[in-house]
This record gives C-alpha cells, sequence and structure tokens, in this order.
C-alpha cells in the first residue's frame, strides 16, 4: 500500500481503525480476566506430573545446541508451563489474500504439529512501493520473498514469530508441499526452496545447501493466527437471513425500479467458538470498508431494524460501540446518507457475550438515486475487513475469501 498522496489518507484509516478497534476487543477480553485466571489457578494446582515435561526439555536442549552451532534462536524459552491443551487448529495449507502493515502480502499459510506445538507458517512478500510514494519504515524491496512463523506449544506456551527474507532476491513465495516440518515454497522467479521450521533456515533443494540466516527486522507484524475465518461475503437479499444463520448466498438481486431502497448483509461464515479454557475464539468486534458505484447507489442506514438482526447480538444484548463513516477515503467522518462510494463500518460488542458460527455482520439499507436511466446497477466490494476474537489480548482472524454481489434496479440479474 503507498503511504503518500491518496494511498495515505487509505492506510490512516486502515490502521486507526484496527487499533481503536483492538483497544475496544482488549477492555472486552478484560471481563472474564478473573474467570479464566481462577480457571488456570486451579488447573496448576493439579498435582498430577506435567506429561510433556520431559518432550520439552528435550526439545529446548535439542534447539539450545542448533542455536549454539548457529542457526537462529530457538523456540522454547524457560521451563515448561502448567500443561494445556488448545483447541486443535485446522491443520493443511491454505490460500489467503492478505496486506498487513509494513507492505508484507501473504499468498498462503501451512497449518501444523512441530514437536510439540502448533506453528503458522506464512508465506508471500513485500509489496513494492509505488513510485514517488514514501516508503514504509519496515518495507523492503519488493522482489524478496517473506517466511513468518509463529505459534504456540501444547503446553500454553507462545512460540516467539519471526518473518525470515528468502536470499537472492526471488519473489514472493508460495508453499506447495510440506514433509516433517519442512516446506517446500515456489518463487515468483521460479527458484524453488526448502524451508526448515525447526531450523528456520532456508535450504537448496538440489544440493542440500542451507542459506544464511537473514531475519526481517522485528517489528515486522503478525498475519494473525486463530482458526481461519472460512469467508466473509455480501448477501444481496438480506430477507432470507436471520442473525446468526445465514439463508442461502445471493450474489445478485433484482430490485423493482418502483423500489425506493433495498436492504443487503454482510455475512460471516465460520467463526470458532469461544473457549473460556483458553480465552480465545468467538467474535467480540469487526470492520469493513463497503465499495459501491454512487451514480446509483447510495448508502442510507446501518442496522436500521437495530442490532438484533445481527450476530454479536445472537447470545444477548449488545453493549455496542459503533462508528460508521460516509467517506472511509476522508480522514475525517462523514455522516450517512454515504454517496462517496466507501462506507466504513466499526461495530463491537462490550458485553461478556462472544458469539460464533456463521450470521449476519451488519444489515445495509441502499438507495437508489435518481436517474434517468430505467434500469440501474452497481457492483458491491469489500475491503479492509478486520474480524477480531474475544482474546485479553484480540487476536485478529485471516479471512480465507471476501464475497462481492450486484444489485440491478429495474433489471434483470446478468
Amino acid at each position: 500500500m503507498p503511504w503518500g498522496g491518496p494511498g495515505m489518507l487509505k492506510a490512516k484509516a486502515t490502521w486507526r481503525r484496527r487499533f481503536l478497534l483492538a483497544a475496544i476487543a482488549s477492555s472486552v477480553a478484560v471481563l472474564l480476566g478473573a474467570a479464566v485466571v481462577a480457571t488456570r489457578q486451579v488447573a496448576s494446582s493439579d498435582p498430577d506430573p506435567d506429561p510433556l515435561a520431559a518432550v520439552l526439555q528435550a526439545e529446548q536442549n535439542r534447539r539450545a545446541e542448533a542455536l549454539a552451532s548457529g542457526t537462529p534462536p530457538p523456540f522454547f524459552h524457560g521451563p515448561p508451563p502448567t500443561p494445556w491443551t488448545p483447541a486443535p487448529p485446522e491443520l493443511g495449507i491454505f490460500d489467503i489474500d492478505q496486506q498487513v502493515f509494513g507492505g508484507v502480502v501473504y499468498r498462503n499459510v501451512w497449518v501444523g504439529l512441530v514437536d510439540g506445538a502448533y506453528v503458522w507458517a506464512y508465506a508471500g512478500g513485500y509489496k513494492k512501493t509505488a513510485p514517488g510514494s514514501v516508503k514504509p519504515q519496515y518495507e523492503r524491496e519488493g522482489d524478496e520473498g517473506l517466511v513468518y512463523l509463529e505459534g504456540w506449544t501444547l503446553a500454553r506456551q507462545t512460540l516467539p514469530g519471526g518473518g525470515y527474507v528468502a536470499p537472492g532476491g526471488p519473489g514472493h513465495l508460495e508453499i506447495t508441499a510440506e514433509k516433517d516440518g519442512v516446506l517446500t515454497l515456489a518463487s515468483d522467479s521460479g527458484t524453488a526452496f526448502l524451508f526448515d521450521v525447526r531450523t528456520r533456515l532456508f535450504i537448496d533443494p538440489a544440493t542440500g545447501v542451507t542459506y544464511p540466516h537473514a531475519p526481517t527486522p522485528t517489528a515486522t507484524p503478525s498475519p494473525y493466527h486463530p482458526v481461519p475465518v472460512k469467508a466473509v461475503r455480501i448477501d444481496a437479499v438480506s430477507g432470507t437471513n436471520v442473525a446468526d444463520a445465514p439463508g442461502p448466498a445471493d450474489t445478485c438481486a433484482a430490485v423493482p425500479s418502483s423500489a425506493k431502497s433495498w436492504n443487503i448483509d454482510i455475512v460471516v461464515d465460520s467463526i470458532p467458538p469461544y473457549d473460556l479454557s483458553t480465552g480465545s475464539g468467538g467474535i467480540s468486534a469487526f470492520s469493513f470498508v463497503l465499495e459501491f458505484m454512487p451514480d446509483f447507489v447510495h448508502i442510507a442506514a446501518v442496522n436500521p431494524g437495530g442490532d438484533s438482526d445481527t450476530i454479536l447480538a445472537a447470545d444477548g444484548p449488545m453493549n455496542q460501540f459503533r462508528f460508521i463513516d460516509g467517506d472511509a477515503g476522508d480522514p475525517d467522518p462523514d455522516p450517512l446518507p454515504s454517496t462517496s462510494g466507501r462506507v466504513q463500518v466499526d461495530i463491537a460488542d462490550l458485553s461478556r457475550d462472544f458469539e460464533s458460527g456463521s450470521g449476519v455482520l451488519a444489515r445495509i439499507t441502499l438507495t437508489r438515486p435518481a436517474s434517468d436511466l430505467a434500469v440501474t446497477w452497481s457492483n458491491l466490494t469489500l475491503r479492509d475487513v478486520h474480524l477480531f476474537d474475544g482474546s485479553r489480548t484480540p487476536l485478529e482472524y485471516s479471512v480465507r475469501s471476501l464475497g462481492a454481489a450486484q444489485v440491478t434496479f429495474g433489471g434483470a440479474c446478468s
């Protein structure tokens, strides 16, 4: 994302939104802090010995030896903590398409279990800064590929995250296979690599020779690792949806020409349930930008029927924080109706309820401005989508896909 000219306005709006929602979600999760602490204190008083202690200690020793030979820092630090098994994530290789702070773009992620730890390995690279734009503080050259690692152990210990730049500037990376903690990577230039998750080193697959370790700056951001959310999509027909039970997906709505307004829904699929023992999961807040064609459609209202139509109110009344900006590209807030072609929606629930599953994030009312045309239509798309879980330190879900839609006034769907 360029950080100069119009791009800077978009970046300011996006990151203001992310930090605002993160702060709000933090206040939500603190309400559950006492309960979680009490639960873990009970667990820590269990007299049974830690069954993972020997395994983890052996892993610490092995990694310490690897470190002494010049490899990157080990995963583990300090003695093994109280035994704890998180809800197991879905394992495998998953496609993603999200840009994060610093100009990093991730193409896919491998989630696996390595030596008693769940590991998320993201592959991608740095996005080139547009000519004449200001380069972000931590951005590198656009032809550099990147693997970013993070995760947690089965003993409730977070693994230090870290970014690792592929040697030789091969372009963006993509994971094509994994075997025993070693990733097979393809690159834009055609150069193939192996990446050892244990040693955090790139390997030449033809010779088996390891490349020197080249970490990115420590401030390289994480792409966030709760179980990925399947999709956030636009449903062009809201009438078949209820708060926590979306109906069939409608990607187009043929609206009668006599209609003055029409409701669409922003729907989320497959939010993991909140787990009190781990203090994670569920949904506490979200943010998105809806883009539309302002010559033919305006945005008149968000949740016109109240919060009861949405998933954040499915398990009980909301204690809502809400911020709506009629022009997401302008650093100053603008009221509805939105005629700018891009409306920003930020909503958080400050109650103790963290809903999960699939449901309606927001219901949006569209209006049709006066036109001499018998048939008008608008594409509807989403960008800057952010979903936060109920963790005490909020974690953002990665979203596997974003679904667009179309609304046609006075005509048939194409």
